[in-house]
């Protein structure tokens, strides 16, 4: 029998890339007061001004004391073994989300 693990990544892959490409071919619809848009790498090389830009975009006050540099940062990629033997595969299914997120 399969794994229910590969089973699961592979439901996981197809479903999330499905709705990544709805989001892309109706994100230019919303005005852009609707959405804040923030990446993992913005996030962690300037944590207090992307920050900043979400609570600013939820109407949130930045709590007092806070540096959100100790609490953010990159993170070493540990991919699961099932997933490095995927890699090219996911890479090559995720191409139009990869792609418009600057990830080619």
């Amino acid at each position: 029998p399969k794994n229910p693990f590969h089973l699961g990544l592979k439901y996981l892959a197809s479903s999330g890339e499905k709705a990544r490409r709805e989001y892309i071919q109706h994100i230019d619809e919303l005005p852009k007061d609707c959405y804040v848009s923030v990446t993992y790498e913005q996030l962690c090389h300037d944590p207090e001004a992307t920050m900043n830009t979400i609570l600013n975009f939820v109407g949130a006050e930045r709590p007092e004391g806070v540096d959100y540099r100790e609490f953010i940062s990159p993170r070493p990629l540990n991919l699961a073994t099932e997933i490095q033997e995927r890699e090219e595969k996911l890479k090559r299914k995720f191409a139009v989300s990869m792609k418009y997120h600057g990830y080619e």
